[in-house]
């Protein structure tokens, strides 16, 4: 019975789109494992050693174009998402209130889990760290950084 790693690699090479009738070609070299792997099975070699496709460029999704990354992330913001370490700092921030109607803000985990929420008058604190992945602001003016 064949290794259990010798189909894992076998499988990852198939859903990647690799060839097994590719000719074998020079390939970087690997862990000593793996190399053991491939020269106990040749077609298993051919097929690591056979070229990649080329993937079709990655396109900015509608979720990750809603935010400009600031470049000092304590900055005042406005409404937007945020991620937390990245765009915006993590620590306590007040909203200085200048928004008519409810203001929405939520934390989420970088599952999408939602940590914390409010709805309400602008103007409050939050604290942002832990577990918080990123933020998003609506309605709730602009927000000062008052620290760590």
């Amino acid at each position: 019975m064949k290794d259990w790693k010798t189909y894992a690699l076998a499988l990852v090479l198939v859903l990647t789109g690799c060839s097994p009738t590719a000719p074998a070609a020079p390939r970087p070299s690997a862990s000593p494992a793996v190399e053991a792997i491939l020269q106990a099975t040749p077609r298993l070699a051919a097929v690591a050693a056979a070229p990649l496709p080329s993937a079709a460029p990655m396109t900015p999704t509608a979720w990750s174009a809603q935010f400009t990354p600031t470049p000092d992330a304590t900055a005042p913001h406005g409404d937007g998402d945020f991620i937390i370490g990245a765009h915006i700092a993590a620590g306590r921030w007040q909203s200085d209130g200048a928004a008519e109607g409810e203001c929405y803000w939520t934390t989420r985990k970088a599952n999408g889990i939602i940590l914390k929420s409010f709805i309400g008058q602008a103007g409050g604190i939050i604290e942002l760290g832990g577990y918080d992945y990123e933020v998003q602001f609506r309605n709730c003016g602009t927000w000062y950084y008052l620290g760590p």
